[in-house]
């Protein structure tokens, strides 16, 4: 690998990104909650870049790209909760000290519109004898 990321023919180099939410909601499954925010590159060279991604994407069941879901904490007093609170308050607080004057109201859909500094990377994959990339 280059250390570049591939969205349908154009290359993403590794490293930080100035985005903007586009939305958020928070998801419920039978082992907890996750928030899925919803993001675009939004300065520089590479600004639009996932939303240029979708509008090309031909597949009938094409989805949204950018992407960060992160868990809710259960508040269940467990060891993987406490690291949870830990990882979803630091990303509450990126978010707040991107955007001055932003106060977490434990409302997802204020954070529409916010900017955060993201810092993209690769990881690799392997499923079913098959092996890629991906964004992370």
């Amino acid at each position: 690998m280059t250390g570049e990321i591939t969205l349908r023919g154009k290359v993403l180099p590794i490293g930080g990104y100035v985005c903007q939410i586009l939305s958020a909601k928070e998801e419920t499954f039978d082992w907890g909650n996750k928030l899925s925010i919803a993001f675009d590159v939004c300065e520089g060279e590479y600004s639009g870049m996932y939303k240029r991604d979708y509008d090309n994407n031909t597949n009938e069941n094409k989805k949204w790209r950018g992407i960060f879901k992160i868990n809710v904490p259960k508040d269940d007093g467990t060891e993987q909760d406490a690291w949870t609170k830990r990882r979803f308050g630091n990303t509450i607080w990126a978010i707040e000290q991107s955007n001055p004057g932003f106060k977490w109201n434990w409302d997802e859909k204020s954070l529409k519109g916010k900017k955060i500094g993201l810092i993209f990377r690769n990881e690799e994959w392997s499923m079913e004898g098959r092996s890629g990339w991906t964004t992370k």
